[in-house]
């Protein structure tokens, strides 16, 4: 079978993260092809891709209103005519755009990796909205041309998953497949000898809201606990953070290390993983650091709903307010016993979770499509 995923690039982020270690553990399985495509050739993970089958051809469909469209893909439909694919799997909404442009009679796969703003349904506030009605005229092309090709969606979690049966044609196939990590690159005994210190990885942007994690740390340090945050990300907020953490008289306390080859090393090290996400489809980095042996203590985003089992393998908190995730942090630091208890659970839940079963789950949706 001959499988091609298509990507806009492969910066930082978790989609780009699946996608990427979907493709490495495809290669894997005897009588598969693989060939990931990117857009643009931006690449955080050159220290990963180097066995894959991978280029990159750039495209670009910008439709207008107007009618004066911007369509690029002429390498790309050569490209496609050489590697004949059975499966086309595109992620995220640039890709989708350019790929339903193209001739092609593989078998084509919708990968949700979030709640796709794009597909948001017709109301009125479309019409007081320039963004929204750009999106919503984006749809109809996209829907339009797909109507002309065997189209399944996978959404990456319940959440996205019912808002894919709230915004797409009922006819079409849509599929729940939760995402994947290699579990052993992330692996540790809950039991090891740890630091008094919190993890968050995410980008540094708004809807991360690290800010009420540096919050978290400094009601925990008014409690006499002492304790060090490591933020592990990058974006616009970072300036922001940084002036927060200053002013709170935190330098000693949270560390900013931008973004990393090796969030693995800092989860090793930690005793407990905080996420104080306001939105998250899904939250790949949870299931890191369970995989690590960490109680993961984190705002409800949403789509984490799937992985937090409350009480059992970490603590979900309805509200954003700093003291109440600093209450379950504090109690986990307090009662080892229970944190090494939650951390062993959390990591036998995050083994549920291997790229290599993924991919196995994902040939047999292949094949039966």
């Amino acid at each position: 079978m001959k499988i091609l995923h298509v990507i806009p690039n492969l910066n930082k982020g978790g989609a780009e993260r699946l996608c990427l270690d979907t493709c490495r553990a495809l290669q894997n399985i005897q009588g598969v092809e693989v060939l990931l495509i990117n857009l643009y050739p931006e690449n955080a993970y050159s220290f990963l891709t180097n066995a894959l089958n991978r280029k990159v051809i750039p495209a670009k469909v910008t439709p207008s209103i107007s009618g004066k469209s911007t369509i690029e893909i002429n390498h790309l439909q050569q490209e496609l005519e050489v590697f004949q694919p059975d499966v086309i799997h595109v992620h995220l909404f640039e890709a989708l755009m350019v790929v339903s442009h193209l001739h092609f009679s593989a078998h084509l796969v919708v990968h949700f990796h979030d709640n796709m703003v794009q597909f948001e349904n017709f109301s009125w506030r479309t019409l007081l909205h320039k963004q929204k009605l750009t999106s919503f005229f984006e749809k109809r092309i996209i829907l339009k041309a797909l109507k002309q090709h065997k189209v399944s969606y996978i959404g990456i979690s319940e959440h996205t998953y019912q808002y894919m049966n709230k915004v797409l044609p009922r006819s079409v196939q849509k599929v729940k497949l939760l995402n994947a990590i290699e579990t052993n690159r992330f692996h540790a005994s809950p039991e090891s000898q740890r630091s008094n210190e919190l993890t968050m990885i995410a980008s540094l942007v708004p809807k991360k809201a690290q800010h009420i994690a540096i919050q978290v740390v400094a009601e925990l340090v008014l409690r006499g606990i002492n304790i060090r945050l490591n933020l592990l990300g990058d974006g616009s907020e970072k300036g922001k953070l940084q002036e927060l953490t200053k002013k709170l008289n935190l330098e000693q306390h949270i560390l900013f290390h931008g973004n990393v080859d090796d969030p693995e090393r800092f989860l090793k090290n930690s005793v407990v993983y905080i996420h104080t996400a306001l939105y998250e489809p899904f939250g790949l980095v949870i299931l890191e650091a369970m995989a690590a042996g960490l109680p993961v203590v984190c705002t409800d985003g949403g789509g984490n709903r799937d992985l937090i089992h409350d009480g059992e393998n970490g603590f979900l908190v309805t509200s954003t307010k700093p003291e109440y995730l600093a209450d379950k942090i504090e109690y986990l630091l307090k009662h080892e016993d229970k944190r090494k208890q939650m951390g062993k659970q959390a990591q036998h839940f995050a083994k549920e979770f291997d790229i290599e079963h993924y991919a196995t789950q994902l040939m047999i949706k292949y094949s039966a499509m």
